[in-house]
């Protein structure tokens, strides 16, 4: 408020400077960024003494200066817009930015309690984001680091997973060369304090657990671990750093020629990482085929889905995705032919959580025939995103295109029909003939909604039902926690009693007719996750290979690569 009533003082006293010459001036004053009013001030020379004429003039430039310095320091968010391009022309208007700065001001001055001046800031931002897609955001200062880290697929912490065992944290695995790992870490761990700071018993989460341990100060820290069978607490000195978390998981090979890998999303390593995994695959367990599996994939980075596109298309100069906008020309991304560990068939996999860089993977393949998509058809998310730093060392994540299949059709979704962020089987494919297309052999595709797969895949599990899918999660625990008392547990109906008396602590009550409808299933599911929650299975195939070939998902897709040409057709 000071600064702004300088201005009008530096204004006023212009005005009144008088009798010398007329002489008329515009000045621009930015003293509020509602107001950019030209100040025109007339000055008339009068019969006064010389020194009245030598000072009177250098006064009126000694305040014009003033004036403007100060204007142009209250106008700094205009001056921002102006350099970043976004407007031409600042202009007062009823409904522009200053609006919003006068309403902020009188907020700040009238408003019954105190107020937060940069909460209020960042809400308006993020509705005024919210009339452009779900996707366009302000990302503040403090979030704008784990951002990017999530991307890289990077956090700074120890490298360990843990599960909540009855308020207790207990580690499920700590990762292949990360400080938890090199401290000598093991499963069934339980850690009873980091830093001095007790955390077992707390009621904390495994999400509490995991931002306790990326922002503690410091780099070197102490934990207190009880280990089973040992009686006592271990301390266990680490030093936090950077730990990678792969994006893409370790090849598997099933079926003696076929080759899986996972893509968790598209980091900043994916290429690499994927790379890394194909080499193995072909060039020493001699896999032919590859199954590609993107489930809950949501995206990432284009260049990262594009490069490994590029890997499956052996002819140099295919169009693998293009991009376009309103303010964006078009940018055609096409195959290098450069393939260096080449395969046969193709299948990947997607369902609902398949989203953005993931479609872009499964429509080229589809488009061009390369391969059979197998799964649900994916969310349905054709819109790219930038981002861009602010001043105040946010960044405005923003949609500045939209990407087209080879076909030339967009996947994206109707989000005022379907919503932005759930998906349904029952989506639409909008088949007016207008948004109709043809892959490489002429099959008919279709444009919004996602990619629709050659071969569907619904679970048939019981389990998945609506009733019984939040409780899922905690079957993990509790397998866990009996493999640790049980190492070749066998599931009996007391365990099945145990099981139902601890999900109705948490809250999960069943019916005795309902209990009855989930038991088969839950019978399956607890004898599969014990026999092979710890080691190798009798045949000498990994936990995660059974699991793999228990997937129906998975075997639908070995199915298409034993036959390629047996497709659903859309």
């Amino acid at each position: 408020m000071i600064r702004q009533s300088l201005c009008y003082v530096s204004s006023l006293a212009l005005l009144s400077l008088y009798r010398c010459r007329t002489f008329t001036t515009g000045v621009l004053l930015r003293s509020n960024p509602i107001d950019h009013r030209a100040f025109v001030t007339t000055y008339r020379p009068s019969k006064s003494p010389r020194f009245a004429k030598l000072w009177l003039p250098a006064a009126a430039a000694a305040l014009l200066v003033v004036g403007v310095l100060l204007g142009l320091s209250l106008g700094s968010e205009e001056l921002t817009l102006l350099r970043l391009g976004v407007k031409d022309e600042v202009s007062a208007n009823a409904h522009g930015v200053g609006t919003v700065e006068e309403i902020l001001r009188y907020i700040e001055a009238k408003y019954v309690d105190e107020v937060d001046r940069e909460q209020l800031i960042e809400a308006t931002i993020d509705n005024v984001l919210a009339e452009l897609d779900p996707h366009s955001s302000y990302i503040s200062s403090e979030r704008l680091a784990g951002h990017r880290a999530q991307l890289e697929g990077s956090s700074t912490g120890i490298g360990v997973d843990v599960l909540m065992i009855r308020d207790s944290v207990t580690v499920v695995s700590a990762l292949p060369g990360g400080p938890a790992a090199e401290a000598g870490l093991v499963p069934y761990d339980r850690i009873i304090s980091i830093a001095d700071s007790t955390v077992s018993g707390r009621g904390l989460s495994s999400a509490d657990v995991d931002r306790w341990l990326t922002s503690l100060p410091d780099e070197r820290i102490e934990l207190r671990v009880f280990r089973p069978g040992s009686g006592e607490l271990l301390p266990v000195r680490l030093l936090r750093r950077k730990v990678t978390i792969p994006s893409v998981s370790e090849g598997e090979v099933l079926d003696g020629d076929t080759g899986y890998v996972r893509i968790r999303q598209f980091g900043s390593e994916t290429y690499e990482e994927f790379m890394a995994q194909l080499e193995d695959l072909v060039t020493k367990r001699q896999i032919e085929h590859l199954i590609l599996d993107l489930r809950g994939n949501s995206g990432g980075y284009l260049n990262e889905a594009v490069q490994l596109l590029s890997q499956l298309f052996p002819q140099e100069g295919q169009l693998l995705v293009y991009t376009e906008g309103a303010h964006s020309p078009r940018k055609d991304y096409k195959s290098t032919g450069r393939v260096f560990f080449p395969v046969n068939h193709v299948a990947v996999i997607i369902d609902r959580g398949s989203a953005s860089a993931s479609e872009i993977v499964a429509g080229a393949v589809k488009d061009w025939d390369r391969g059979t998509i197998v799964g649900q058809r994916s969310f349905g998310k054709g819109l790219v995103q930038e981002l861009y730093p602010l001043n105040d060392g946010g960044a405005l994540h923003i949609t500045v295109s939209r990407y087209f299949t080879p076909s030339g059709r967009s996947i994206q979704r109707d989000y005022e029909r379907f919503g932005a962020f759930t998906a349904s089987l029952g989506d639409s494919l909008a088949t007016s003939p207008g948004n109709a297309f043809a892959t490489a052999s002429g099959r008919r595709v279709y444009g919004g909604g996602g990619i629709a797969p050659d071969i569907e895949v619904t679970s048939n599990s019981t389990l998945d039902d609506d009733g019984f899918v939040h409780v899922r999660p905690y079957l993990e625990t509790f397998v866990f926690e009996r493999a640790e008392q049980e190492p070749r547990a066998e599931v009996n109906e007391q365990m099945l009693q145990q099981l139902r008396h601890e999900l109705h602590g948490l809250g999960y009550s069943f019916s005795d007719a309902d209990w009855s409808y989930y038991r088969p299933a839950l019978v399956s599911e607890l004898s599969f996750r014990l026999s092979h929650s710890s080691q190798a299975d009798q045949f000498g195939e990994s936990p995660e290979v059974a699991q793999l070939r228990r997937d129906p998902f998975v075997q639908a897709a070995l199915q298409a690569i034993r036959n390629p040409q047996a497709r659903l057709l859309n």
